[in-house]
Order: structure tokens, then C-alpha cells, then sequence
């Protein structure tokens, strides 16, 4: 093993990283409650559906076909 050479020692050390960064995904965590991130939901709430939009002037009309001079 070439353990004096800087380059196996940067490629070693990058590759370790990358082996803990696909590892730590897998493994559980001990709160099981958590959510994976702060902006995903967990509980009853992953579940329900969205509320629809109070205000008609942002909805989207239902068709999406768009008629230009009556070709498509």
C-alpha cells in the first residue's frame, strides 16, 4: 500500500466520505418519530391531502389544450 502517497490518501479519504454519506442513509435513526428533513412532513400530516387554493385568480383553467388561430 502506497500510504506515503498524498494521492491515495486524498482518494481514500473521498471515497470513505462517500461510503458514510450512502450508509448513513440507510441506517435508521434512533428517533423514529423524525422526519427525514425539516421540510418533510411525518405523522397524519404526510398523509392528507393539500388544501385547495382559496383564490380563483390563481387556478389554472381544467383544459390544458391551447387554440392558437385554430391550429393546435
Amino acid at each position: 500500500m502506497p500510504w506515503t502517497d498524498w494521492q491515495f490518501l486524498i482518494v481514500t479519504g473521498a471515497a470513505l466520505w462517500a461510503a458514510w454519506v450512502l450508509v448513513r442513509q440507510m441506517v435508521p435513526r434512533r428517533d423514529a418519530g423524525a422526519s427525514p428533513c425539516s421540510d418533510c412532513a411525518s405523522g397524519s400530516a404526510a398523509c392528507s391531502r393539500p388544501r385547495p387554493a382559496d383564490d380563483s385568480a390563481t387556478r389554472r383553467p381544467t383544459s390544458s389544450l391551447v387554440v392558437l388561430d385554430e391550429r393546435r
